[in-house]
């Protein structure tokens, strides 16, 4: 079965001109090094193109922004270090964690803590919502342990530990802090990895997101007021003042010495983390989001034909694809004459009130009505353009995939096996559509060559 999956995809391959290749590898239960191969075509059921186009995956881009972020600063490191501490305390005894539990169904609270994962993206921003959410009943709950005399010694001074911790109105202001930004990168991130999405779509996404940093960063006076507002909102037991650090005594070269920085402790906390961290964002920002602006410059003028509220198509960008696919348009004067002309045909014939098409659509509607023949240029650049893959989110899905099927009363499997069922269990589609009398009879007759030797 395995077999005709394979043949079909690459059926499917030979009958489109373009496609595209992701890479990804991770070892499995056995510790053995599994590799995932995924391929991104348009399939409308001709040869491998000489052009091969590198995009780093989106979502992973993305995750490395906020780790290099979330470690740019020691205080940063404490409270994520912090929060961990948190979720290890509470769930390394089922008393303490039904006492934070019941602590939150009193107050009708359902989101628990949770732990820092290292592969899930999402597993930073969850926990720090579900800290903010239920911070008063945490530092309840750690007050109630630290003073309970039938505690054990040590589990009272880490409770105490803790509680000194987050009574800080710095934790309190971060946990708004990251609140903010990890969630704005979550709703990113998740839409990154739906299905569909194209180069265009995701690389104005991380603009966004980078235009929303640097915002935050301008306004920090303003923006810092409004969090240490919201901190305050969160417990009772949180201080109201910023800890007032004693000056640190500088020794100079020629024996003299003098005081460090006369900033407030408030402004040291704005300049020395919060700015940093901000300036780390917008700094790898600029390294990564370079090379998806320009795979995207080739293909700006596409987004201007699905575009009913504009008239001008962007030349400029058509002129790149025309110099970058030289082999596969024809020249830049006939790809501009279709992509004109296809603009007026979408006008007359798409009478709802949608304003944009996207370049799915339009490819679709192309091969719907048969229209290959009269734009074939544009037709081209389309299939170049959605083959171009965003993330490698689908070779992660395999990967979890994998760990139903091989997994620890099944850890000796051979890869043959693995690959076979792997592929079955991805591609279910086409595993659902295969004529079984075939398999059925191809698997008859090799077992009648195998009695017959």
């Amino acid at each position: 079965m395995a077999k005709k999956v394979i043949k079909t995809i690459i059926e499917e391959v030979n009958s489109t001109k373009y496609y595209s290749i992701v890479i990804d590898s991770t070892p499995d239960v056995a510790h053995v090094d599994q590799l995932a191969i995924t391929l991104r075509y348009c399939y409308q059921g001709d040869r491998e193109n000489q052009l091969a186009v590198y995009t780093p995956c989106a979502a992973h881009s993305l995750n490395l922004i906020r780790i290099e972020a979330a470690k740019v600063v020691h205080e940063v490191v404490i409270f994520f270090g912090t929060i961990q501490q948190l979720f290890v305390f509470f769930s390394s005894s089922t008393k303490k964690w039904n006492a934070i539990t019941d602590a939150l169904k009193l107050n009708e609270k359902t989101h628990t803590l949770k732990n820092l994962g290292k592969t899930r993206w999402c597993s930073h921003y969850e926990a720090v919502k579900a800290l903010k959410n239920n911070y008063e009943e945490i530092l309840t709950v750690l007050k109630s342990i630290a003073n309970d005399d039938q505690e054990k010694m040590d589990q009272r001074e880490e409770a105490k530990t803790l509680f000194s911790k987050m009574t800080l109105l710095e934790n309190g202001i971060l946990v708004i802090f990251w609140e903010q930004i990890l969630e704005r990168i979550n709703k990113v991130n998740k839409k990154l990895q739906t299905a569909g999405l194209h180069l265009l779509d995701a690389s104005a996404l991380l603009l966004s997101l980078e235009g929303f940093i640097k915002e935050k960063r301008n306004n920090i006076d303003t923006e810092l007021t409004q969090y240490e507002i919201l901190a305050k909102t969160l417990p009772n037991y949180l201080s109201s003042e910023y800890k007032d650090k004693r000056k640190r005594i500088l020794r100079y070269s020629d024996g003299t010495t003098g005081c460090g920085s006369n900033l407030t402790w408030k402004n040291k906390f704005k300049i020395e983390i919060v700015n940093v961290v901000l300036d780390k964002f917008q700094n790898k920002f600029q390294k990564r989001k370079k090379i998806y602006k320009e795979n995207s410059e080739n293909f700006k003028f596409l987004f201007d034909i699905g575009n009913k509220k504009t008239k001008i198509i962007d030349e400029s960008s058509m002129q790149n694809a025309c110099k970058f696919y030289k082999e596969d348009i024809e020249d830049f004067a006939t790809l501009k004459n279709e992509c004109i002309h296809f603009k007026e045909y979408i006008n007359i014939i798409v009478v709802n009130e949608q304003s944009q098409i996207n370049c799915a659509e339009i490819l679709k509607i192309i091969y719907d009505k048969h229209l290959i023949d009269t734009f074939p240029n544009l037709y081209t650049v389309m299939k170049i353009f959605l083959t171009m893959p965003i993330t490698n989110c689908e070779g992660e899905r395999s990967f979890s995939r994998m760990s139903y099927i091989k997994n620890k009363q099944r850890n000796t499997m051979s890869d043959d096996r693995l690959a076979d069922l792997m592929l079955l269990s991805i591609e279910h589609k086409i595993t659902k559509s295969l004529n079984y009398d075939e398999v059925i009879k191809e698997y008859a007759l090799i077992k009648v060559r195998k009695l017959r030797h």
